[in-house]
């Protein structure tokens, strides 16, 4: 409704700031003694301090895994703010037609994503303890080329059809990617831990990303920058402008934008998963964890 009534930018910033402070809050969340939350006898609580949150940066499994959860939450908060709206303005879908398309396909993906996800990530895990990050990696890689088809595809079922099997492989991360940090924080630290990575993930990506596209679909839409060199390949792929009633705009070429920021996501997870045995057992042992047989599973 804001959107319709106001500057896109208005609906996001009303929908998006309350989520950035409620994730601020969270920074000062006091964590339960190691054994709290098994019904053991707990220790003293821990109240974090600036040292405990520069400490995670020190952390390379926690951070090559929290850049590549950005970066699938920059897609799927693409998908999740625009999706309807692409296929309305690009694809000539009625309004309810692509609002009932992505609402029904997007939470099909997340069910299918996750249980997927998770059982495929405990039985990598059977071969190698960098299973997560890797499958991480090798889910979004392959979800690339689906959401690339998927947004130059100009027949709007097969293209649906492509976005649902690249947000399946990309939901497929989240139980595994949550578990990593959950495994490469010291026990007395995890709730520290999850705000700030929460916190970074959306700051960096379904907050940032419908801003991005809503700014890259104006861009290429004025026609000085559809001219261009840039945006003639754009027009050779099929991301021409289309004449809106607020102006021309590319929306194709804003949500292109996810291609490459997925790729990075993976290479993010790629690399956090040569660091995450170590790292993994460097958390167990400065959180007084008894064996190292004893990985968190989701």
């Amino acid at each position: 409704l804001l959107g319709q009534g106001q500057a896109w930018r208005v609906a996001f910033l009303v929908v998006g700031l309350p989520g950035l402070f409620a994730a601020l809050a969270g920074l000062r969340i006091d964590d339960p003694g190691r054994g709290a939350s098994e019904g053991h006898k707990a220790g003293q609580a821990d109240r974090p301090q600036l040292a405990d949150y520069l400490g995670f940066f020190t952390n390379p499994s926690f951070l090559y895994n929290t850049a590549g959860m950005a970066a699938v939450t920059f897609a799927t908060g693409a998908y999740a703010a625009w999706g309807a709206t692409f296929y309305q303005r690009v694809r000539n879908l009625t309004a309810k037609q692509a609002g009932d398309w992505i609402g029904t396909l997007t939470a099909l993906a997340g069910l299918f994503g996750i249980a997927l996800g998770s059982w495929a990530a405990d039985r990598l895990l059977r071969l190698t303890r960098r299973a997560y990050l890797l499958l991480a990696c090798f889910a979004v890689a392959i979800a690339i080329p689906f959401g690339l088809a998927g947004l130059l595809d100009p027949e709007p079922r097969s293209s649906l059809g492509m976005l649902f099997v690249a947000m399946v492989l990309m939901a497929s991360v989240l139980g595994p990617c949550n578990t990593v940090t959950a495994n490469v924080v010291p026990a007395n630290q995890r709730a520290a831990g999850y705000a700030l990575s929460i916190f970074l993930i959306h700051l960096f990506g379904d907050i940032s990303s419908p801003l991005l596209i809503g700014f890259l679909s104006d861009l290429f839409g004025k026609p000085r920058v559809a001219a261009s060199w840039l945006g003639e390949i754009f027009a050779d792929l099929g991301a021409s402008p289309i004449l809106t009633p607020a102006g021309p705009t590319n929306l194709t070429v804003g949500m292109l934008s996810v291609i490459p920021i997925l790729a990075l996501g993976a290479l993010f997870f790629l690399i956090g998963s040569r660091h995450l045995p170590a790292d993994q057992e460097r958390a167990r042992r400065l959180g007084n964890e008894a064996s190292s047989e004893e990985i968190l599973r989701h």
